[in-house]
């Protein structure tokens, strides 16, 4: 059985308890206020090592600049005296930059007056070009039933327009300006892309459209350049083939303020040939078929 403790006996324990804790605790303490004036002048120091740390961060950059500037120059000088002398024949822009010592060498372009070793004139040049020729088309024609055959059939409304890529040619060779490589036809170029929308109203209130948007195939290589083995890669491979999205609007005039329109992209699915993995050709269309529905409120 348990016997109650009387209130002072209570007092008197708790009491000798807690002054067991204290004199347990007065060593520590007595650490702590010696190593009190440490922590002090730590705290104190606490500035003046942000500012140190500053002061070498700066230093640091400006390092990091100095060195990225050199190597841009160094760089420059390289790529300057390349374009200059690295083609069939002598690059005028790039040598009109460049100055040597020693004028008589093969190749020589001067030098600065008075220079004893030479220079470069740190300066954009342009070392690329890109030609291109096309014919954009368009056309456009109209067609109201109930005028041309009599009957009250609505209205067909025909639209197309693109482009006819004739040539295309990058010029990125720094040693030789004239050396150009045409693109045309090849991934992202096609030769001819071309949007065509059909439109029938019936009615005021209703109307139905689809758009197509189609180019012709794009070469991923030539067979001419595989003529040594044939068998390098499947012959569907080639090319693309050519590309047709399909897309279909349904549109709905509610009200004079209200027009309501749903419709598909991509109605079937079209997608770009699977032999190009994972790279996604943005003249083409990744996402496949989707829906949609808008409104277009007019208040005013």
């Amino acid at each position: 059985m348990t016997l109650p403790l009387s209130l002072p006996l209570t007092l008197a324990l708790t009491l000798a308890f807690a002054l067991t804790f204290v004199f347990a605790l007065l060593p520590a303490f007595a650490g702590l206020l010696a190593l009190l004036p440490r922590l002090l002048a730590l705290i104190a120091l606490l500035p003046v090592l942000q500012i140190a740390e500053g002061i070498v961060g700066q230093a640091l950059l400006a390092t990091q600049r100095i060195l990225q500037f050199a190597h841009r120059l160094l760089a420059g000088a390289v790529a300057l005296t390349a374009a200059c002398v690295s083609g069939a024949s002598l690059n005028p822009d790039a040598c009109s930059v460049v100055f040597r010592n020693n004028p008589t060498i093969p190749f020589g372009v001067g030098n600065v007056t008075g220079h004893p070793i030479g220079g470069f004139i740190q300066s954009p040049v342009n070392l690329a070009a890109l030609t291109t020729r096309g014919l954009d088309f368009s056309a456009r024609y109209s067609l109201d039933t109930e005028e041309t055959f009599g009957v009250n059939m609505g209205r067909f409304n025909y639209s197309i327009g693109g482009l006819w890529l004739i040539e295309q040619e990058n010029f990125t060779n720094v040693a030789d300006p004239t050396d150009g490589t045409e693109i045309g036809s090849s991934i992202f170029y096609p030769r001819v892309r071309l949007t065509s929308s059909l439109t029938w109203s019936p009615n005021d209130i209703w109307s139905v459209n689809w758009s197509m948007d189609w180019q012709t195939a794009q070469n991923s290589t030539f067979i001419r350049d595989n003529l040594n083995n044939l068998d390098t890669r499947p012959a569907d491979t080639y090319n693309t083939g050519n590309f047709a999205r399909h897309d279909f609007t349904v549109r709905w005039n509610a009200r004079d303020d209200l027009s309501v329109r749903m419709g598909v992209v991509n109605a079937f699915d079209a997608e770009q040939p699977r032999y190009l993995g994972g790279s996604l050709l943005s003249n083409m269309d990744p996402y496949g078929t989707r829906f949609f529905v808008g409104l277009n409120y007019r208040p005013f």
